[in-house]
């Protein structure tokens, strides 16, 4: 997560757009923990698939608030990153 805050400067992503993203994955590590202990729990081998169907309404809801927010800040940073293709690097507008 501290990767995540810390790049914030140099691709121009701001301060709110980095926390946003650093909640969202630990959202989703959490999601992912939550599954692997409850199948430990049952005795069934771990993996990083989380069942949807098996969450709550507040965390699906959450879930689809995180799914939006990464979208959001893609679209964001696709305003703001352009690729120069003539010399094949990418940098910041």
């Amino acid at each position: 997560v501290t990767g995540v805050q810390t790049c914030a400067l140099p691709i121009s992503l701001r301060r709110e757009s980095a926390d946003t993203l650093a909640e969202a994955f630990r959202f989703l590590v959490r999601l992912r923990l939550d599954a692997q202990l409850a199948a430990l729990r049952r005795g069934e081998p771990l993996t990083n698939t989380v069942d949807i169907a098996a969450l709550g309404a507040l965390e699906r809801r959450h879930l689809k608030d995180v799914f939006r927010s990464v979208a959001e800040l893609q679209d964001e940073l696709a305003l703001d990153f352009v690729v120069e293709k003539e010399i094949g690097r990418a940098s910041c507008r």
